[in-house]
This record gives C-alpha cells, sequence and structure tokens, in this order.
C-alpha cells in the first residue's frame, strides 16, 4: 500500500489504524525538537543535566542519532540508568530502542506529561498514541502519517532535524543520520517500521511524502520507483571479493543479539541469533553465507524476509581482527 501526499493533497492513503512499530521515534523526536525551540532543551548539554540519575555523559543529541552508545536494545523491566556502555558516547552509531526510552523519559519530565498525552497535543488526525512510548507502540492511519510528514513539510523550524547529523558505518542505509530522521539521500529522510505481522515506511522529500505499508522487500521496492535516487539493498557481487577470515572470524555480541561470523566448508557464513523474546520478534534466527561486497562488507548471499543484508566490520584490534560489525546496531568483538 502506498499513500503519497503531493502539492498539498493527500492520495492512496487509507484511515484504518495500524502498529507503525519504530516510526513512533519521528513523534518522540518531534517533541524533543520542540522542546529545544521553547528553550527547555540543549541538545548538546549532558542529559544528566535534565536526568541527574544518568552517570554517562551522553547528550540528547546522541540519542537522537542512535550513538549514546549503551546497551541498545534492553528496555522491559530494566533499570534504564544501569546499562552497560558498549562505546563512548559519539563513537559510533547503532540503532536503539533503549535510547528512544530515554528520549521519552526525558520529554516527559521537561513537560510534566506523559507521552501519549504529548503526541496527542500535536492535533493530528489519524493517530492513536495510546500505548506509544519513547521507542514504539504508536497505532496510525497511512493518512495519518501523511499529516503527521505535513507538519515537518511546513514548519521551517523542524527541518533541521532532516540534516545530518551524524555517520552511519553502512552506505546501503543512507550512510547519515538526522534528528530521529534516517538520511537516505541528499534531501529525502525516513524512517522504518516492524512490529509483528507488520511492515511500514515513512518518507519525506522537499516536494512529496509517501507512506507506505506492506512485506519489507515490497515496500522497498515502491519506494526506489518513485526515488531511484535511494541506495537499494544489493545483491552478492558476480565476482565476490575473497573475505579475510583472520579480520572477520568471531562472536560479536550484546546483551540481546549474539552474531557470528565462521568459515565452514571454505565458505564464510552468518549466523545471527536474538538472545531476548522482544528482539526475536523483529530480528529472525538465521545463519546465512556471506560473501564481500566491498572491503569490510559482508553482504548475506541468501535473502532475508525479500533482502540481502549488509553487515559492516569496523575497528582494529592492533592485530588487524574487526573489534565490531555493524549491521544498523553495533556489536562487539566478544571472542
Amino acid at each position: 500500500m502506498t499513500a503519497v501526499l503531493s502539492e498539498g493533497v493527500v492520495s492512496g492513503a487509507t484511515d484504518e489504524l495500524f502498529s507503525v512499530g519504530s516510526i513512533t521515534k519521528l513523534f518522540t523526536a518531534t517533541l524533543v525538537q520542540r522542546l529545544v525551540l521553547d528553550g527547555m532543551l540543549d541538545l548538546d548539554a549532558p542529559v544528566r543535566t535534565y536526568l541527574p540519575e544518568f552517570e554517562v555523559p551522553f547528550t540528547t543529541r546522541h540519542l537522537m542519532t542512535h550513538s549514546a552508545g549503551f546497551e541498545g536494545d534492553v528496555y522491559v523491566d530494566c533499570d534504564l540508568t544501569r546499562l552497560p556502555q558498549i562505546t563512548p558516547p559519539g563513537s559510533v552509531h547503532s540503532y536503539s530502542q533503549t535510547g528512544w526510552q530515554v528520549a521519552g523519559l526525558l520529554v516527559e519530565s521537561l513537560r510534566g506529561k506523559p507521552l501519549p498525552v504529548l503526541i496527542d497535543d500535536l492535533g493530528l488526525p489519524g493517530i492513536d498514541a495510546w500505548e506509544a512510548r519513547g521507542h514504539y507502540g504508536l497505532r496510525a492511519s497511512t493518512r495519518g502519517l501523511l499529516e503527521f510528514a505535513r507538519l515537518h513539510m511546513e514548519d521551517p523550524a523542524l527541518a533541521v532535524m532532516r540534516d545530518v547529523h551524524a555517520p552511519v558505518p553502512d552506505r546501503y542505509l543512507g550512510g547519515a543520520w538526522g534528528l530521529g530522521w534516517r538520511i537516505l539521500a541528499p534531501g529525502v529522510a525516513g524512517h522504518e517500521g516492524n512490529s509483528p505481522g507488520e511492515h511500514a515506511m515513512l518518507v519525506v522529500t522537499p516536494s512529496f511524502a509517501v507512506a507506505l505499508r506492506g512485506e519489507p522487500a515490497k515496500v522497498h521496492a515502491s519506494l526506489r520507483s518513485l526515488l531511484p535516487e535511494i541506495p537499494r539493498f544489493p545483491g552478492p557481487p558476480a565476482t565476490p571479493i575473497p573475505v579475510d577470515p583472520h579480520r572477520a572470524v568471531g562472536v560479536y555480541a550484546s546483551m540481546s543479539l549474539r552474531e557470528e561470523v565462521l568459515v565452514r566448508d571454505g565458505e564464510v557464513w552468518l549466523h545471527v541469533e536474538p538472545l531476548r523474546p522482544d528482539v526475536a520478534e523483529l530480528i529472525p534466527e538465521q545463519t546465512v553465507r556471506a560473501v564481500q561486497l566491498l572491503p569490510d562488507h559482508l553482504v548475506a548471499v541468501e535473502p532475508v524476509r525479500g533482502l540481502h543484508h549488509v553487515h559492516v566490520l569496523l575497528g582494529d584490534d592492533g592485530t588487524g581482527r574487526a573489534t565490531m560489525l555493524h549491521n544498523s546496531r553495533a556489536q562487539p568483538r566478544v571472542a
């Protein structure tokens, strides 16, 4: 399903509410930016300035660009102030559900209202924020998503959110992140949302916006038919670059996800294992062959949910071995 907002007119939209998953983060980001505009928040001040229970000096900008550096997929029944710090704040992009939980807490603390009420206060039709948290839980219609996009297209004070604010190691993810928005191409920003049985995407350009809903591969194909300048998810190359086993092979893990690069019968394989039930809903356990697409870029030979995902090797431990494996999330080497 594809709905478009162009020249002020919405076409192809419906009023059916569905779970938009991580697109919720864009609503939280908008509330954060309004705090900035109201002079209540400095993006570059440590979050502990406003929430003193957090000891590590990450900033709100770090939260909004997924670079705060702490464990990013633990957010249920846990103390958010005591999560392991995986990387120094601001050092590397690593997609973080937890960071947006913290951003939601920050908004609620400074405004003195629950997040669902604050989202309702935006006054947008086709939005059900009753179960919204900082990172997830919003329900919306495609019409409601496009009205949210209209808000961003018409308010110049929100345009800064779609500027580049942090690099992303994987060029196929767009290569950069804004404030909440993923930068897909120059002038093009968007965000995906996954929930059980649902996949959606919202994209804003200078002249139009599009809301898509459906199977991941079909959503990406529809988007690229409208915006061919967006980097495509690649397939395996006809002539792969040989993989250096010394650099790549190993186990990379956090509290929520374990990934292993191994060699079996002369081929490189990638095994991905979610360690928490909530993560397993979004990232399935998988074992796929991998080849090198570009230096330090491993691509899955077999598609998962219709897409050939790319994993990027980062860092050097002093012996030539990568210290991290990045596929939206930065997983540190543990073995």
